[in-house]
């Protein structure tokens, strides 16, 4: 009996210290707010600073689930068609001692507390880029030393130098080195062992159209040098990898716990605990610095400092009033946080900064303003309707020197919103839908970097384009692409947005 109680208690005890365990509390973030993102909001933000308030705007549940669970877009699979488009502003605070790495828990805990979200994993084919053993390969045995791989520039090229490197380890670094060429895994399935000494060069994408004085292009992509310098070949083919698979999700998160909006709506900090504001010296470099404590902005004009602290990113905005100077003067801000903060609390701080150094008075309305309008050309659109039940979203690949972007399920605006933002870097303007499309298309569009277009400039008019490529090596830009190939236009005019007017505004008193 006695024996029998001891056992008894023995696992009495021990199923107390597994319930412990299994009680261990779930990593969570603290006091959250989840809404939908006004209209037109772009994916801003997101720095995990322990301790500090965590501010995202404009997630997709896509980049959140990506967010979660440390996976690209395409390699989460299944779920609704808004995953990719609908988006939400997560406002809360991050627990002391939290990493970046660390806070991917939090957000499954997030996901599935507030979304319902249900997820399991699975192995699928998966787009690759595979490296394949030729029969013949160039590779050479290791001469010894440090395994190691130096990366420089010559001329036009790159070339990455590796030592004692099994092939595994150079394509790694070939993937790091070259990620602009590779918009999927690159993956050894070459099956080689050894080590080796390697010599990799390439040509960095914005040259890879650059012609010789005969007219002969000189570049060299890394695929065709993995062949040519290696006797090794790129593949593009499907392989089995892990992947995140969405078995269901809530489109409208539960409501917020009350009064949590009204605590984390109040910044930390509303000023900078030291700020300088000058005049920006000519003899001085133009910088942009943006430390986790301090901020350096020297040469910067009025009208961008305004950009910075009023405007999320990637939205553009015009700035417009003001005395003559704010066009032409340029100043300097050095300012001190009082501790790592979010972008959005240093914005605040920066608004504040500017508002009080520069006696700043602003207001927004609407004003007759150059945009990018996107209209029918004078064919019929070539889009396919599409089917409501695939995802909506828009995927980029590369090629050697051009871009594609494949979109389904997709509508105007959302092209307008989401879409075009890979083309941001040729674009100095909003871009508006004025399309008078409202259905949801299949399309893609095929174009060079903004470098290949035999001198196009950023912010190109493709009202001038003609029927013939204006590159001579008959590249399209992004301009007489979305044109030729899917029938839209996409060009300046005046149209009527709100902008930000400079009331008044004085030059800074230096301290």
């Amino acid at each position: 009996m006695k024996l029998h109680s001891a056992v008894c208690l023995a696992i009495l005890s021990l199923s107390s210290v597994v319930l412990a365990q299994e009680a261990k509390p779930v990593p969570a973030f603290e006091n959250v707010d989840i809404h939908a993102s006004a209209p037109g909001t772009q994916m801003f933000g997101g720095r995990i600073s322990a301790g500090a308030r965590f501010e995202a705007d404009g997630y997709t549940m896509m980049d959140l689930i990506s967010r979660a669970y440390g996976l690209p877009w395409d390699r989460i699979t299944d779920g609704p068609a808004w995953l990719g488009t609908d988006r939400f502003d997560v406002l809360a605070i991050v627990p002391s001692g939290v990493t970046s790495r660390s806070a991917q828990p939090m957000f499954r805990t997030l996901l599935a507390d507030r979304f319902k979200l249900v997820v399991h994993s699975d192995t699928r084919p998966v787009p690759v880029y595979a490296v394949v053993a030729d029969k013949h390969t160039l590779l050479k045995n290791t001469a010894g030393g440090e395994s190691q791989c130096k990366y420089n520039s010559v001329d036009s090229f790159v070339v990455l130098t590796c030592v004692n490197m099994t092939v595994a380890q150079m394509v790694r670094q070939v993937a790091d080195y070259a990620s602009e060429y590779f918009d999927r895994p690159l993956l050894d399935k070459t099956s080689l062992t050894g080590n080796f000494d390697f010599t990799f060069r390439w040509t960095p994408r914005r040259n890879m159209r650059l012609r010789s004085a005969d007219g002969e292009m000189t570049g060299i992509s890394p695929r065709d040098a993995f062949e040519q310098q290696l006797g090794l070949k790129v593949e593009t083919r499907k392989e089995p990898l892990p992947v995140i698979v969405v078995d269901s999700v809530n489109r409208t998160p539960t409501p917020n716990a009350p009064g949590v909006s009204a605590v984390l709506n109040s910044p930390a900090y509303t000023e900078f605990d030291v700020a300088e504001v000058r005049v920006h010296k000519p003899e001085t470099p133009f910088k942009y610095q943006d430390k986790s404590t301090q901020m350096e902005l020297l040469g910067f004009k009025l009208p961008v400092l305004i950009h910075m602290a009023w405007v999320n990113p990637p939205q553009k905005r015009e700035i417009s009033g003001g005395p003559a100077w704010v066009k032409t003067d340029a100043f300097d801000i050095i300012a001190k946080a009082p501790r790592e903060v979010p972008w959005e609390n240093t914005q605040l701080m920066l608004r504040n900064l500017l508002t009080q150094r520069f006696q700043l008075r602003l207001h927004e309305e609407n004003q007759p303003t150059t945009v990018y309008a996107l209209t029918g050309g004078k064919r019929l659109p070539k889009l396919k309707d599409a089917d409501p039940t695939r995802r909506s979203e828009c995927k980029k690949s590369l090629g050697d020197g051009t871009i594609t972007l494949t979109c389904q399920n997709t509508t105007m605006k959302q092209l307008e919103e989401t879409a075009l933002s890979e083309a941001w870097g040729l674009l100095d303007h909003p871009v508006i839908d004025l399309t008078g499309l409202s259905g949801a298309y299949d399309f893609f569009v095929t174009w060079s970097p903004v470098a290949r277009n035999g001198g196009t400039v950023a912010g190109g008019d493709s009202s001038q384009v003609s029927e013939v490529a204006s590159a001579p090596s008959g590249d399209l830009t992004f301009f007489e692409a979305l044109e030729k190939q899917i029938g839209l236009k996409l060009q300046k005019q005046k149209h009527e947005i709100p902008v930000l007017v400079i009331d008044s505004a004085e030059r800074p008193v230096e301290k």
